[in-house]
């Protein structure tokens, strides 16, 4: 009864259904439906020490996305499929997302070629 409560009340989304299955999204900003996600991925730079103690340099990259959901007037749209929410429309989380989708592309070589699945 309470989740139903909580569910109704939510600007965000409107449940439908078992278990959350053929949710509708709503835009967090105004409320209208959603038919953008937005595409921020996180990405840094680290280091790792070894058994040896040298230290080794490492890119960490979010594999899951920001996916805020946004109307098509309230996000912030570039190039053809690429959408951000207002606090990921800056310059820096444009390059972390550049930078994570160019390490998990890597990534995803590198299982491709492990599992022998050819391109």
């Amino acid at each position: 009864m309470e989740k139903q409560k909580l569910e109704k009340q939510s600007p965000e989304m409107e449940s439908h259904g078992a278990g959350g299955a053929g949710m509708k999204r709503r835009c967090y900003k105004c409320g209208e439906k959603a038919t953008k996600l937005c595409d921020f991925r996180n990405y840094k730079k680290d280091t790792i020490i070894d058994q040896y103690g040298k230290e080794i340099p490492i890119e960490i990259a979010a594999l899951k996305r920001c996916d805020k959901p946004m109307c098509e007037k309230c996000s912030n749209s570039y190039e053809s499929d690429t959408d951000y929410c207002d606090a990921h429309n800056n310059e820096l989380s444009f390059y972390k997302t550049e930078q994570a989708e160019r390490v998990n592309s890597k990534r995803l070589k590198i299982i491709v070629k492990i599992m022998g699945v050819h391109e």
